[in-house]
């Protein structure tokens, strides 16, 4: 049998965070959720930790960047976020309106979609990245 292949959405909108994981669980995907840099600082517990827990079990990441941390210009920036999970060796499935951000990362690790996805777009990619990162 094989394995259920896990989605970790980090997303500030509660909304959207559950959407997304929702449409992702209904395609099959087991999936972890996280509000990504929360008040008060901003800065998420992989910043304050030195390794987010939460990416352990994640077979790739959906990333929200339009973060408060952007908003306010203070803690965990997208382009920490984006580092950190691609330095743990996952893809990334990036959503938001800054597409500059994406150029610095290979799209072989980092997929962008912008603007909010279609339910379609969001699976379509997820699925993409994972065959992209299995080779």
């Amino acid at each position: 049998m094989p394995r259920t292949e896990r989605v970790l959405v980090v997303e500030s909108d509660p909304q959207n965070r559950e959407r997304y994981g929702q449409w992702l669980e209904e395609n099959g995907f087991e999936v972890g959720t996280c509000p990504g840099p929360s008040a008060p600082d901003l800065t998420c517990v992989g910043s304050r930790e030195g390794r987010c827990p939460l990416v352990d079990p994640a077979d790739v990441v959906v990333l929200g960047l339009d973060l408060d941390s952007e908003i306010e210009r203070q803690g965990t920036s997208a382009f920490e976020l984006l580092s950190r999970y691609t330095s743990a060796d996952r893809p990334v499935v990036a959503l938001g309106s800054d597409p500059g951000l994406l150029r610095v990362f290979p799209e072989r690790v980092v997929t962008g979609i912008s603007g909010p996805p279609a339910r379609a777009e969001l699976v379509l990619a997820v699925r993409a990245a994972l065959a992209r990162a299995a080779g």
